[in-house]
Protein backbone atom coordinates (compact mmCIF):
# COMPACT_ATOMS: atom_id res chain seq x y z
CA UNK A 1 0.00 0.00 0.00
CA UNK A 2 2.90 2.27 0.51
CA UNK A 3 4.28 2.07 -2.28
CA UNK A 4 2.38 2.09 -5.97
CA UNK A 5 2.88 -0.78 -8.07
CA UNK A 6 1.60 0.58 -11.28
CA UNK A 7 2.08 4.40 -12.78
CA UNK A 8 -0.18 5.29 -15.01
CA UNK A 9 2.44 7.98 -16.63
CA UNK A 10 1.54 10.04 -20.02
CA UNK A 11 4.22 10.71 -23.00
CA UNK A 12 2.67 13.35 -24.38
CA UNK A 13 3.97 14.79 -28.14
CA UNK A 14 6.52 17.40 -26.49
CA UNK A 15 8.57 14.86 -24.66
CA UNK A 16 9.60 13.28 -27.59
CA UNK A 17 10.40 16.81 -28.97
CA UNK A 18 12.67 17.79 -26.28
CA UNK A 19 14.63 14.28 -26.39
CA UNK A 20 14.76 14.79 -30.28
CA UNK A 21 16.14 18.41 -29.66
CA UNK A 22 18.64 17.15 -26.49
CA UNK A 23 19.83 14.39 -29.10
CA UNK A 24 20.70 16.83 -32.12
CA UNK A 25 21.69 19.36 -29.57
CA UNK A 26 24.74 17.26 -28.16
CA UNK A 27 25.74 15.70 -31.24
CA UNK A 28 25.89 19.79 -32.57
CA UNK A 29 27.90 20.41 -29.49
CA UNK A 30 30.44 17.37 -30.32
CA UNK A 31 31.00 18.72 -33.73
CA UNK A 32 31.83 21.98 -32.91
CA UNK A 33 34.00 21.33 -30.16
CA UNK A 34 35.86 18.94 -32.74
CA UNK A 35 35.78 21.82 -35.03
CA UNK A 36 37.26 24.01 -32.48
CA UNK A 37 40.06 21.83 -31.06
CA UNK A 38 40.64 19.65 -34.40
CA UNK A 39 44.51 20.50 -34.34
CA UNK A 40 44.68 19.84 -30.97
CA UNK A 41 43.03 16.08 -31.51
CA UNK A 42 45.12 15.63 -34.66
CA UNK A 43 48.21 15.99 -32.43
CA UNK A 44 46.79 14.49 -29.55
CA UNK A 45 45.93 11.11 -32.23
CA UNK A 46 48.36 11.83 -34.94
CA UNK A 47 51.85 11.03 -35.83
CA UNK A 48 54.17 13.28 -34.35
CA UNK A 49 54.95 15.68 -37.50
CA UNK A 50 59.00 15.41 -38.38
CA UNK A 51 60.94 19.23 -38.69
CA UNK A 52 61.97 19.49 -42.30
CA UNK A 53 65.61 18.95 -43.55
CA UNK A 54 67.43 21.44 -46.12
CA UNK A 55 69.35 19.15 -47.51
CA UNK A 56 69.95 21.57 -50.42
CA UNK A 57 73.19 22.90 -51.03
CA UNK A 58 72.28 25.36 -53.87
CA UNK A 59 73.06 28.22 -51.63
CA UNK A 60 76.91 27.62 -51.40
Amino acid sequence: MLTPTRAFAYLDPAAGSILLQVLLGGIAGCAVFAKLFWSRLRGLFGAKKRPERNDDHSSI
